[in-house]
């Protein structure tokens, strides 16, 4: 059932944020559902190492992550915009016992809103302690239309 949960929460999100790229994980890392995102990108330690930290620190903190694949402390920022072609923005929405949502996408399509990021955060823990876990993406996204 948490596996169900993830996936249906985290293509909703994708819907909602219109993320490049998204990942359903649990607390182990085991990817449960995945939106363009290829065998070698997943396999890849730089990937792995970002989804690790910043789904980490949701769960530990029990909050939405916002970050970045670049730039981890401001002082080590470059000091050209040679590497902004890289930059993609991540977000890692905490799902409770049962893992994160792991979104990014690269800097030129715009940033994740923070409003949004929190009404989906408001919206998992919801529907966790409501045991909505049966939800389809085309129902939670419905659910988070009706957030006021």
């Amino acid at each position: 059932m948490s596996e169900v949960f993830l996936s249906n929460f985290m293509r909703a999100a994708r819907t909602i944020t219109r993320a490049e790229r998204c990942l359903a994980v649990d607390s182990d890392f085991t990817v449960y559902d995945r939106y363009n995102v290829s065998d070698e990108v997943l396999e890849s330690t730089n990937f792995n190492s970002l989804v690790v930290s910043a789904v980490s620190d949701a769960l530990q903190q029990g909050e939405a992550i916002i970050t970045n694949n670049l730039i981890s402390d401001p002082a080590e920022a470059p000091n050209t915009n040679v590497h902004l072609a890289d930059l993609r923005l991540v977000v890692a929405i905490p799902a409770g016992k049962f893992g994160a949502i792991y979104l990014d996408q690269h800097i030129r399509q715009g940033v994740f809103q923070r409003d949004v990021i929190e009404k989906l955060s408001k919206l998992a823990a919801q529907l966790i302690a409501a045991e909505e876990l049966e939800l389809t993406a085309e129902q939670v996204v419905e659910r988070y239309r009706a957030i006021n």
